[in-house]
């Protein structure tokens, strides 16, 4: 098995357009709802991703996967309007930046000072190769103290979180557009390294 190399992401454009390649592949049933076309997808995001929070997973040169540390003061995603309002026409567009905008930049408050993970993503052709316990394993060496959201939608996430080392201390059942979203529970997980 060949090694996973996990590195700083640089802000390149060759970055961002990998970075958002790789989340809209992984997401792609949760944004599917906006649009069936990859392409139009990776437009709207392309210039949402703060990079400075990100962190890449590399197989030889090949960037397999992607997560964020982020904290209290600054989420790793800023939806970009006029990037979906030119992608999805200004209706549309105006509509899913504000879902989106609701979602991916309310503020966090941490249970305790550290990180909370987020945007947690690995290319479906490196899927099932251990990228995604590398990249969480990684996030273990770089703070003692992380949170992370899974939903019940994702189990086999959870189960790995849990073999890392992670415990759910809070459930929260989701309120609207269960079926669209496509889950129903939000399992709330912390990690802390013992002394």
């Amino acid at each position: 098995m060949q090694k996973i190399e996990i590195l700083k992401l640089q802000n390149t454009e060759d970055t961002r357009n990998s970075v958002t390649a790789i989340f809209v592949d992984a997401y792609y049933k949760d944004l599917c709802i906006f649009s069936k076309n990859k392409e139009v997808l990776n437009a709207a995001f392309k210039n949402s991703f703060l990079l400075d929070h990100f962190y890449g997973a590399y197989l030889g040169a090949k960037l397999a996967g992607i997560y964020a540390l982020t904290d209290e003061k600054e989420r790793c995603i800023r939806i970009v309007k006029k990037d979906f309002i030119k992608s999805f026409g200004f209706i549309k567009g105006t509509l899913i930046a504000m879902a989106l905008k609701s979602e991916f930049e309310h503020p966090l408050t941490l249970q305790e000072e550290g990180f909370f993970i987020e945007a947690v993503a690995v290319a479906e052709k490196f899927q099932g190769q251990g990228v995604g316990k590398a990249m969480m394993q990684h996030a273990i060496t770089v703070s003692p103290y992380l949170e992370l959201d899974v939903t019940d939608a994702n189990i086999r996430a959870k189960q790995l979180y849990e073999k890392i080392g992670f415990r759910t201390f809070k459930e929260v059942a989701e309120k609207h557009f269960k079926k669209a979203k496509g889950f129903t529970k939000r399992y709330y997980m912390q990690y802390r390294r013992s002394k």
